[in-house]
């Protein structure tokens, strides 16, 4: 904070919000929301950056071979394009394209981390009233 006591009395009209105000900085992510992902991607895959701060994340650097291990909980595929994802009784049932080659996978969860416009293309099972929402 500035001690405004020393400047012209005017000083405040020149100034910023946060410059005169008691309220604590908030940190800024200079890669804008990139960060929040990589954040949620650390704390699912403790493994894949390093750091533990919110300071740090801005210059970790991902090893991303730690991203698709078997027996993980959480499994991203980069350079992966789904196109279809089904309910099923144990989960979710999911056909991708990687490097021209389809591939089928199965999970408990799935997240469609992608345009939501283009979900119902994806999840043909999608009740009528779930996809007016999109």
């Amino acid at each position: 904070m500035y001690d405004l006591s020393t400047y012209d009395e005017n000083i405040e009209e020149y100034m910023s919000k946060n410059e005169i105000s008691d309220e604590p900085y908030i940190f800024h992510f200079p890669d804008g929301n990139a960060t929040i992902a990589r954040l949620l991607v650390r704390k699912m895959i403790p493994n894949s950056i390093a750091g533990s701060t919110m300071e740090d994340i801005v210059t970790a650097k991902a090893d991303y071979s730690q991203l698709d291990l078997s027996g993980q909980r959480v499994n991203i595929r980069l350079d992966s394009t789904v196109i279809s994802a089904k309910n099923t009784n144990d989960g979710v049932e999911v056909i991708y394209v990687k490097q021209g080659k389809l591939y089928k996978v199965s999970g408990k969860k799935c997240i469609l981390a992608c345009y939501n416009g283009i979900i119902p293309n994806l999840c043909p099972d999608l009740p009528k009233k779930n996809r007016k929402r999109l």
